[in-house]
């Protein structure tokens, strides 16, 4: 009987030293003893998502290409003759300039949000008065026997003077917005399509002549029988173009933010001028 109850001893002790070796596990608040593992909170996202609208004010500063704003009215002067691509080759305006005025206005718009992401669109009006003007003449001398009879030479002496002035009052662009969250801030760049109302006026006046030569005899020369001077213009005239730029909103408060921004605007044919626009401004806005 005490080798039994021996033996019967030694068997537990193994037992528990065997044991002592697992892990058994606990569920999580079956025991005061075992702590709690740590659980993160939720990240917590500044909200931009929504409706907004608000005022602007900056500064614009527009380069003007007037290369081909004559194209038209130099083809209209001498269209169906053939002097008409010589003259077309002349570059009257070959003139890049700029020009600066204010720029003020207002955007509505609307986000939507994934965590910190935003991507939303928005509708921007600005008002502004750049107004860039030039004129010029330029003269040549070329040979077209296009018309001419059997050996005879015809010589061109030919002056172009033109004028042009491009005034840009209102513009409106639409934009596809995408930004990024860090606390308050949210810098963005945007893209889209741009309209413009411009006020044209060209005008242009050739004069020259026209020198026959003949075999073995002495020159004429006569007068070109041209219209004079020829104007073209129009007022509030539409254009369209496209847009891009970079900037960054801030959040005073949940519903207030201010903004800081950059724009960029291309007019590829403003009656026939190129105009591109460059704009900083600063805006104040409401969130709904």
């Amino acid at each position: 009987m005490r080798r039994f109850i021996l033996i019967l001893g030694l068997v537990a002790m193994a037992w528990q030293a065997q044991a002592s070796d697992y892990d058994i596990p606990v569920l999580r608040g079956s025991s005061p003893d075992v702590p709690t593992p740590y659980v993160p909170a939720p990240p917590v996202y500044v909200g931009w998502a929504g409706f907004y609208a608000g005022v602007q004010a900056g500064f614009s500063r527009a380069g003007v290409d007037f290369k081909s704003s004559l194209t038209p009215l130099i083809s209209d002067i001498l269209r169906d003759t053939t002097i008409e691509p010589d003259v077309l080759g002349f570059h009257v305006l070959g003139l890049t300039d700029d020009t600066g005025s204010y720029n003020v206005g207002g955007f509505v718009g609307f986000n939507t949000q994934w965590d910190d992401v935003v991507v939303g669109f928005e509708l921007n009006y600005g008002h502004t008065n750049l107004n860039k003007a030039a004129s010029d003449t330029e003269s040549r001398s070329f040979i077209n026997n296009g018309q001419a009879p059997p050996n005879t030479t015809y010589q061109y002496n030919v002056s172009v003077t033109g004028s042009t002035s491009v005034q840009i009052t209102n513009l409106w662009t639409g934009r596809i917005r995408a930004g990024w969250v860090v606390d308050g801030f949210m810098p963005y760049g945007f893209v889209g399509g741009a309209i413009g109302l411009a006020n044209v006026f060209n005008s242009v006046t050739i004069t020259g002549t026209r020198t026959d030569t003949v075999s073995n005899n002495p020159p004429t020369t006569t007068v070109l029988d041209l219209p004079g001077t020829v104007t073209a213009g129009q007022g509030n005239a539409p254009t369209y173009g496209y847009t891009g730029g970079l900037g960054a909103d801030y959040m005073l408060t949940p519903a207030i933010f201010v903004r800081g921004e950059w724009e960029y605007i291309g007019f590829r044919d403003v009656k026939s001028a190129k105009v591109n626009i460059n704009t900083f401004r600063s805006a104040l806005a409401v969130r709904f």
